[in-house]
């Protein structure tokens, strides 16, 4: 059986470097290694259990992209990435070339677009299991009966891995197709997605539910 793990490469470092805040992972010169600990730790031990016939590691690139130029507010509300976090990413490409996983980006396009892309690409020819690791809902737009959408877990919750059936539960959609048409109604806080004044999650679902898209 053909098993493709598409991993958004960010969330782990992030992870590992917030849980070990208060007590970073520190080299002999200081180098603060906690956002490569939690990293490597994560990804092998995910993998270890799965066990996928193939992987690979999506990353955003390192200047803007087009969704930027079409929306400039886009992400505007973000924080910059803290520094110790920055150094780790080099050792993380390192460390992925050690574990014989490739790591792609591509100019322009963020990491999300790389998984979609290699998502659909694996599904059409022939995968018979592809998952999409990612905390982001937005990715559940992508779930299909071979696709389907991994969310690691954080601290002492589990992970969670959605298929179709699981994505209509969670988030009260009639098709996962829906989350584009469900986060332009009630907005997406990440990304700095406005929506729609007065449009909540619920209030999102139910329109859908009665008239399937914004259009």
């Amino acid at each position: 059986m053909k098993t493709l793990f598409v991993i958004d490469l960010m969330p782990f470092l992030y992870r590992g470097h917030f849980v070990f805040l208060t007590k970073p992972r520190l080299t002999a010169s200081g180098l603060n290694t906690s956002a490569l600990f939690g990293f490597v730790n994560g990804v092998t031990a995910m993998l270890k259990e799965h066990i996928p016939t193939h992987a690979v590691l999506a990353m955003d690139p390192e200047g803007k992209t087009f969704r930027h130029e079409s929306y400039p507010a886009y992400k505007a509300g973000r924080q910059k990435m803290p520094e110790d976090l920055a150094a780790n990413i080099p050792y993380a490409f390192e460390v992925s070339e050690a574990l014989g996983i490739p790591v792609l980006r591509k100019e322009g396009y963020e990491a999300d677009d790389v998984i979609g892309t290699l998502a659909a690409k694996a599904e059409a020819d022939g995968f018979d299991e592809v998952y999409v690791v990612t905390p982001d809902k937005d990715a559940a737009q992508l779930v299909t009966g071979r696709i389907r959408l991994f969310r690691p877990g954080r601290g002492a919750a589990p992970s969670e891995v959605f298929g179709i059936e699981e994505v209509k539960e969670h988030w009260h959609l009639t098709d996962p197709k829906q989350m584009i048409d469900y986060l332009a109604l009630a907005g997406d806080s990440s990304d700095n997605i406005p929506g729609i004044k007065g449009i909540g999650e619920k209030s999102a679902a139910q329109l859908l539910e009665k008239w399937g898209s914004i259009e």
